[in-house]
């Protein structure tokens, strides 16, 4: 039995806005949006790696299940900030032991989202037969159950020549959680067997919990090595996998070069006016006025057919009833007025248009409702 590791609400994969954890390449399991700002063990455990950014950590049970948990999603690219490892690989571990504290308020400013996915990485070995999920957890509650499979087959033996190829990284924060299920999956599509190796250490392609446990940083030199009888064909799709950068390649923004660009997105409101944007830097939304829009590059984008605006879970809750989606209303003002007659005498009909409405409300209202509408009277009868 698995127990939560943290304290917060418990969702299953499908629910994490990123396909290698919903579409399950790294494995199987839940994920939990964090109310508390401490990841613990879920079971006893020994640790197998703790990723150099602090951000994902991974465990082995006595049984041999690993467990993979990754706080937040894109947390890799803070750094190491937010988060302090409690535990060092290697260390054995017991049930609800502390193993990396984070700052949330930082998280939820600057990641993409918080939600962590907690992932059985050997699922050809052990499956899922109970979850929790769509629920409320606090630590140390029951979270999953596992069964070693009946079905697990032995490792087979492959045999054959070995091709090797060494590439250097150009992953702008190495190998972590999500290049290393996309090697995973398109080693799988192959017979041989790849293994990845840099200095003394040695990692199976199948394994995503082996590739993270090699460290591998941006710059790092590492050897392909293939054996079996497509080996060539596995090495050439997995070395130029990796080299192709799989969306997270260094360029020069990266390297100290060009500036990063702001992009600024529009979301138009109804007959023109200010529209609502959504700062990708600040990750904040807030009204966007013309002048605004004049001064930064902005991408306009049509509202969906249906009204949604689609988003992640920031925290639990439920909402039932109808949603509306509200615009400002826009106000055409004359900016050039007429005459002084012509002013005065349209002010004094829509001055006597209030006062008219003042007096019938005033008329069946008591109390303290009484006494402000009959507080505005005397502002609109005030001469001055």
């Amino acid at each position: 039995i698995l127990t939560s590791p943290l304290q917060g609400w418990a969702s299953p994969l499908e629910a994490v806005p990123d396909p290698v954890f919903a579409e399950r390449m790294m494995g199987d399991g839940i994920a939990v949006d964090p109310t508390g700002d401490c990841l613990h063990a879920p079971c006893d455990a020994v640790v197998l790696s703790v990723h150099a950014s602090g951000h994902a950590i991974t465990l082995r049970t006595p049984e041999g299940a690993e467990i993979l948990m990754h706080i937040g999603l894109d947390t890799v690219a803070l750094g190491g900030r937010g988060f302090t490892p409690c535990v060092a690989e290697g260390a054995s571990v017991q049930r609800l032991d502390p193993l990396i504290r984070f700052d949330l308020d930082l998280l939820v400013c600057e990641a993409r989202a918080v939600i962590t996915p907690v992932i059985v990485t050997n699922p050809e070995r052990f499956t899922i037969v109970r979850r929790e999920t769509d629920k409320l957890v606090g630590v140390g509650e029951a979270m999953m159950m596992l069964e070693p499979r009946v079905d697990a087959a032995d490792v087979a033996i492959v045999e054959g020549d070995t091709v090797r190829r060494t590439i250097v990284v150009p992953l702008v924060h190495g190998i972590h959680a999500r290049p290393a299920a996309r090697i995973g999956e398109t080693a799988r599509k192959f017979v041989s067997e790849v293994k990845i190796s840099k200095d003394e250490r040695e990692g199976n392609v199948r394994s995503p919990v082996a590739l993270m446990a090699l460290g591998v940083k941006l710059g790092d030199e590492i050897t392909i090595a293939a054996t079996g009888p497509d080996a060539a064909d596995a090495l050439a799709a997995i070395g130029d996998l990796i080299l192709g950068g799989m969306g997270e390649k260094a360029g020069a923004s990266a390297s100290g070069g060009a500036a990063a660009t702001r992009t600024t997105s529009v979301f138009p409101r109804e007959g023109g006016g200010p529209g609502i944007t959504n700062d990708g830097a600040a990750g904040s939304w807030a009204p966007a006025f013309a002048g605004e829009q004049a001064s930064a590059t902005a991408k306009v984008i049509a509202l969906p057919a249906d009204g949604r605006l689609s988003g992640v879970t920031a925290s639990p809750g439920i909402a039932i009833g109808q949603a509306g989606l509200f615009r400002l209303a826009e106000i055409a003002v004359t900016r050039e007025g007429a005459d002084a007659i012509t002013e005065r005498a349209a002010l004094d009909a829509v001055l006597a248009t209030v006062a008219t409405r003042l007096a019938t409300k005033s008329a069946t209202a008591t109390g303290a409702e009484r006494a402000i509408l009959s507080a505005h009277a005397a502002l609109i009868n005030d001469p001055t």
